[in-house]
């Protein structure tokens, strides 16, 4: 298909409680803190500063971290059940779109749509690409689905121009950052 061609993708779905939690906890879990090694290394530097006198207060700060870092992916998936039950547009069939125009989610009462220029970050999770833009939920794209219909590519470089992938370098600031 050629670049300039219009194209329009639109897929509805229902979307489970579970469903929801496993998608924001692979995004969540890409952002927090989630190398076992460096949370067990932080909780016995802790424990063995327990030792000393002259050094509890380290220990009572490391292993205040390390409790957190244990407890939030359990703390996280309690709140977003919580999220879920709440948001009711996430109740019943949604409707997540794409075009050479923009990205559009409807479901329930809400319908969001945004222009190429509104997507602030996209990202790969499994077997979605999914594409973010300011002011509306997240749009999750089946990458399979897409190939079929001779889009993803195109699709995905739409993104590229358009937002930031998520935890890359230029995500972050670091290396191939732009000042846009």
């Amino acid at each position: 298909m050629p670049e300039s061609s219009p194209f329009a993708f639109e897929l509805s779905s229902e979307l489970t409680e579970d469903e929801y939690v496993r998608r924001e906890s692979e995004l969540l879990g890409k952002r927090s803190w989630r190398s076992d090694s460096a949370k067990t290394l932080v909780t016995v530097l802790g424990i063995a500063c327990l030792f000393r006198s002259s050094t509890l207060p380290v220990a009572f700060l490391l292993l205040g971290v390390a409790v957190a870092a244990w407890a939030f992916p359990l703390w996280s998936r309690l709140t977003q059940r919580d999220w879920y039950r709440k948001r009711l547009y996430l109740h019943g069939p949604i409707t997540c779109g794409v075009s050479e125009r923009g990205i559009w989610y409807k479901g329930g009462a809400l319908a969001a749509e945004s222009g190429w220029d509104g997507v602030t970050v996209w990202g790969e999770a499994r077997d979605d690409l999914w594409i973010a833009a300011s002011g509306m939920p997240t749009v999750y794209l089946p990458i399979a689905k897409l190939q079929e219909q001779g889009l993803y590519a195109r699709v995905r470089s739409l993104a590229e121009r358009s937002g930031v992938e998520f935890n890359s370098p230029r995500a972050h600031g670091g290396v191939g950052a732009s000042a846009t």
